[in-house]
């Protein structure tokens, strides 16, 4: 049940998200419930229109029939995401849950990692304990991770400490080690400072960690998270630049990878509110493509698994269709903001509509850069226009905005893809 928050407060009361696990569920006279149904298509299914059913069978009913097409494109989607992402995962807050139920987050850790890797999303941390451990990387890395936090720099608090930052130091040494014998460079982050005040003190001290570590681990990548543009007084001890998703400009990504550096953005309350209009959830992913962006963050997906909520208070059941318990106003009051799942009652991440939305945005750049690669080798192709995304993509959209313009793009890449898989075969 959404609340009057500070913006898109167009309807408050019940609203559709959380997807429990299928099982059969009781309806009241007169409502309406929607089903979720997600088809994953396997490696080497054949090419073609492929049909079934979904059958519902109600007491003292006759069982109805809803037919179900697939269309099976001539290509496959990488298992490794394209797009590289850091989407938070807390193991702390999994085991604050579940602590009652006497299993926490060595038990279910690999739960939460293959449910974060089947939506395309990293299962790393930007907080508390960081995620995955040296131990889990083999396991990750096959899921098809492709960027993971190793160690967070400098805050307000300890972490401004000399005494933690020699600590840091000596737990990148470690890292630097299984990077070394793994190739990892590339995928692992140093996560330098969270948002940090435009403050001399805090720019310098900054800088004198980052330059340090650069020194000490010249292969490893340094992340700074911005609430402005990108700020030219950290240049040179930075290699992966993060504004927030206002402060973004085109501008400065082309800058950034003249240097050759990166440039990612994140997203507070932009994107994946709760009642945001669905396409929002979409749209991160597209935009990073039309501006060539190294990768997208967003702090948290669990931040509604702590107070008010409690596991007391709201544990749901597979096939209950309404969640009056659970309060969805997070940071700021904003509906949803920082949670994309919910704490199952089996101890297993329960996903929502804006994340299952999210990993179709997620898949649609996976089209987007096969099509780009495909025609590499055809520039003259037709197609080519296709890679230009549509005008219509925004960071924010009216209420009311459907998503048909972004399904409509995905289809027309899926036609030219499989068209050019097509020839290739001949």
């Amino acid at each position: 049940r959404t609340r009057n928050t500070p913006k898109l407060a167009h309807h408050v009361g019940l609203w559709p998200d959380g997807i429990s696990p299928l099982a059969t569920f009781a309806l009241p006279k007169g409502q309406v419930q929607p089903i979720w149904l997600t088809v994953a298509i396997p490696e080497n299914a054949p090419p073609g229109l492929y049909g079934s059913a979904v059958h519902i069978r109600t007491g003292g009913l006759p069982e109805m029939t809803v037919p179900v097409e697939v269309r099976v494109w001539d290509f496959v989607l990488p298992t490794k995401a394209s797009l590289p992402n850091v989407f938070s995962v807390s193991s702390l807050l999994v085991d604050a849950w579940y602590r009652n139920k006497k299993i926490g987050w060595q038990e279910l850790k690999k739960e939460y990692y293959d449910f974060w890797l089947t939506h395309r999303l990293n299962p790393t941390s930007l907080y508390g304990q960081m995620q995955p451990p040296p131990e889990d990387l083999e396991d990750t890395l096959a899921g098809g991770m492709n960027a993971f936090v190793i160690k967070y720099v400098y805050s307000g608090g300890a972490r401004a400490e000399e005494a933690y930052f020699q600590r840091a130091l000596k737990d990148l040494a470690v890292w630097d080690e299984t990077l070394a014998a793994r190739d990892l460079y590339d995928e692992a982050i140093v996560y330098l400072a969270d948002e940090p005040a435009k403050k001399q003190s805090v720019t310098d001290e900054i800088n004198r960690r980052a330059s340090i570590i650069g020194d000490r681990f010249p292969r490893m990548r340094r992340m700074l998270v911005l609430t402005r543009p990108i700020d030219k007084a950290f240049a040179g001890n930075v290699d992966i630049w993060c504004p927030v998703v206002p402060a973004m400009r085109p501008d400065d990504v082309r800058e950034a990878h003249a240097r050759g550096e990166q440039c990612w953005w994140y997203s507070v309350g932009h994107f994946f509110n709760l009642d945001s209009p669905a396409v929002s959830a979409r749209s991160m992913p597209w935009l990073s493509f039309r501006h060539e962006l190294d990768g997208i963050l967003y702090w948290t997906i669990q931040s509604s698994w702590r107070k008010p909520n409690r596991p007391a208070r709201f544990h749901p059941r597979p096939g209950e269709t309404v969640w009056e318990a659970f309060e969805p106003a997070g940071h700021g009051g904003y509906n949803g903001i920082g949670n994309m799942c919910y704490p199952g009652s089996d101890g297993r991440p329960w996903s929502s509509q804006r994340l299952e939305i999210l990993r179709e945005g997620m898949e649609d750049y996976e089209y987007l850069v096969l099509l780009r690669q495909a025609l590499a080798r055809k520039p003259n192709s037709p197609f080519a226009a296709l890679l230009r995304t549509p005008d219509k993509l925004a960071t924010e959209y009216a209420v009311g905005t459907k998503a048909d313009f972004i399904i409509q793009h995905r289809e027309a890449v899926g036609k030219a893809l499989h068209a050019l898989s097509q020839e290739a075969r001949r």
